[in-house]
């Protein structure tokens, strides 16, 4: 898995072992929170040099609790404590056309096309989800118009072209806003 063109993504973290047989808590970070137990090869580091996966889950509390395989006492559940999981981009599900995930805006610079020049906003620092459109948290910086933090929805109306080979996001938005 040791592949130098994929890269990985946080999609969960393991917090304190649960019982003496090896289970532990897991906080899903995937939009589906059941989605983090069906991929096949994990880590718990970025390298991707420790892969293992999950024997068993089930539902407890607000998140989960789970068996990573051959993780059979409290002892060595302890060991995964506070640990990310990782999994290689290469694992995650195909988008449609002009879908994006997450983590694939964020860091990215936002323009805005204003008659015929370009002005950049800043860098995408987060994004929050709301029940209509994702909102795209822009914070200018030292190669921007401004240091300003602007909120800019994420529809058609607004998003003109997102490019992830340039890391450049072009929008129709009003600098002034």
């Amino acid at each position: 898995m040791n592949d130098l063109t994929s890269s990985t993504i946080i999609v969960g973290q393991f917090g304190r072992p649960h019982g003496i047989r090896g289970w532990i808590n897991v906080n899903s970070y995937t939009s589906d929170p059941t989605a983090l137990f069906q991929f096949e090869s994990l880590s718990s580091n970025s390298n991707f040099f420790d892969i293992f996966s999950f024997q068993e889950y089930t539902e407890h509390g607000s998140g989960f609790i789970a068996r990573v395989k051959d993780v059979d006492s409290r002892e060595k559940a302890e060991e995964w404590k506070n640990k990310y999981i990782y999994v290689s981009d290469k694992e995650m599900p195909s988008l449609g056309l002009e879908e994006y995930y997450w983590y694939q805006l964020l860091g990215l610079t936002v323009q805005t096309k204003q008659n015929k020049d370009n002005q950049i906003l800043g860098k995408v620092v987060s994004i929050i989800e709301t029940g209509s459109n994702d909102v795209l948290v822009v914070q200018g910086d030292d190669n921007s118009i401004d240091l300003r933090e602007r909120s800019i929805p994420c529809s058609k109306e607004f998003l003109v072209d997102v490019n992830l080979d340039d890391a450049i996001i072009t929008v129709a938005w009003d600098p002034s806003f």
